[in-house]
């Protein structure tokens, strides 16, 4: 059972003797390797444990080996729902909360990343903190590797002070200042202001998160008796119900200076905001680039090359002149949903077609083409020059009524008899959905006509 695996690895981190390492991560993240196969290998870094140091300093040394680790060939390490609840999640065990809420976070972490990574047996001094890396890996929890020691210092950026505190104002105005109470709230995910994306969304989501559930259990709360319920909007939807708050955040940049602004809602009205505070995406431990929409999209795919790949019979098609070829190759028995994007942030879907959706599979080991006979559809005649990205999910298993209903709601003909064009929202939405579900894979191809 997962959580009983889990609490072997613990016991096995705190007996191991505290040793010297030239390289302490290069060498535990080869040792990583024994444990699974996955390239790139992506982790989600968790950090310490609560009331291991201060929140800023916590957030700090966990940005910084997120830093680290990013520098490595064949590592990326990625955004975790929950990262607030889940740094407890080791200690949780020992409490013995229940099993089946422990599984559950962990079953929803590892739909993003390959490990966990948490910090282990921390020792701390005057300005510096000692501890051990150690990964959890779904079905393999007892491989849990513990790297050799590791000291960083201890640095509170003051912008990340500044952000943490304009939430947490924020929070407690949203509490205090309103009739009725708010006393439940859904926390939507950070949207992007203007055409371009930052990787910075989840991390500002997560912080305000924390200060929510800091909220929620203060001594403020418990002598006011005051309750409150915190959740995740559901994927895909930004919705609340009527007597909740919910919590809309946005990021953007103006000029060179990144920004941040939170609000929360209830009904049409605004309880409360942070206004635009200015953030520093190297102290949130992201990627300060901004990238371009199809970049974005392709940025946290959920790659699995032996179970999909895809690949374009030319590198560069000519205009007017060559066909579409898409060789689609399966590893495993795949349902596909498959969709071609465009720069200006449109797209279309392109599998299954309406009443040919059992014409959308494929079996593993074989390599089928879009467009054509293997999927029933006409061949495509590229016309004007342009550079798309064609793209596909694949599912072992059925996808839910929900969200086969959600994708095949935007394929096919509109009542004109026109291919139904999704727009930046719609996209954003169904990707967020289709990475939400278990099992999910992706591939992608660049499409480029010259």
């Amino acid at each position: 059972m997962m959580i009983r695996a889990l609490a072997v690895a613990i016991s096995f981190v705190l007996a191991t003797p505290w040793t010297a390492a030239a390289d302490p991560v290069s060498d535990w993240l080869a040792s990583i390797a024994q444990c699974t196969a996955a390239k790139p290998l992506r982790l989600g870094v968790i950090g310490f444990e609560p009331g291991t140091l201060s929140d800023t300093a916590a957030e700090a040394v966990r940005f910084a080996i997120q830093a680290e680790l990013n520098k490595h060939p064949g590592v990326q390490t990625a955004a975790v729902r929950d990262v607030t609840r889940l740094r407890g999640l080791q200690e949780d065990v020992l409490r013995r909360v229940p099993e089946a809420e422990i599984n559950r976070q962990l079953r929803e972490a590892f739909l993003q990343v390959d490990a966990l990574v948490f910090f282990r047996v921390p020792e701390r001094s005057a300005d510096t903190v000692r501890f051990r890396l150690q990964a959890l890996l779904p079905e393999k929890l007892d491989c849990a590797p513990a790297s050799g020691p590791i000291e960083r210092p201890l640095l509170a950026a003051p912008a990340l002070q500044d952000i943490d505190t304009k939430i947490a104002e924020a929070v407690e105005r949203m509490l205090v200042g309103n009739d009725p109470p708010v006393q439940q709230v859904t926390l939507c995910p950070f949207e992007h202001a203007g055409e371009e994306f930052s990787a910075c969304s989840a991390a500002l989501t997560d912080r305000v998160l924390r200060q929510l559930d800091k909220a929620r259990t203060s001594p403020t709360a418990v002598v006011r008796g005051r309750v409150l319920s915190i959740s995740r909007s559901e994927p895909g939807r930004c919705s609340a119900p009527p007597e909740a708050a919910s919590a809309h955040g946005s990021i953007g940049v103006d000029g060179k200076r990144f920004w941040t602004s939170l609000e929360f809602r209830r009904g049409g009205a605004i309880l409360s905001t942070t206004g635009r505070v200015t953030i520093f995406p190297q102290d949130l431990g992201c990627d300060g680039r901004l990238l371009p929409f199809l970049d974005y999209v392709r940025a946290d795919a959920r790659l699995a090359e032996p179970k999909l790949s895809l690949r374009t019979t030319k590198p560069v098609y000519t205009s007017r002149r060559d066909f579409l070829g898409i060789d689609i190759k399966a590893g495993a028995d795949l349902r596909l949903y498959c969709w071609v994007l465009a720069k200006d942030q449109t797209g279309y879907l392109v599998l299954p077609q309406p009443g040919q959706e059992q014409r959308a599979k494929i079996s593993s080991g074989r390599t089928m083409r879009y467009p054509g006979n293997d999927f029933g559809t006409d061949p495509i005649l590229l016309g004007q020059p342009f550079e798309n990205l064609f793209g596909c999910f694949g599912s072992a298993a059925p996808l839910p009524p929900a969200l086969d209903k959600a994708w095949m709601a935007n394929a096919g003909v509109n009542e004109k008899g026109e291919a139904i064009e999704l727009k930046r929202d719609d996209i954003l939405r169904l990707l967020e959905m289709m990475r939400a579900e278990p099992g999910i894979v992706e591939a992608y191809a660049p499409v480029v006509v010259r």
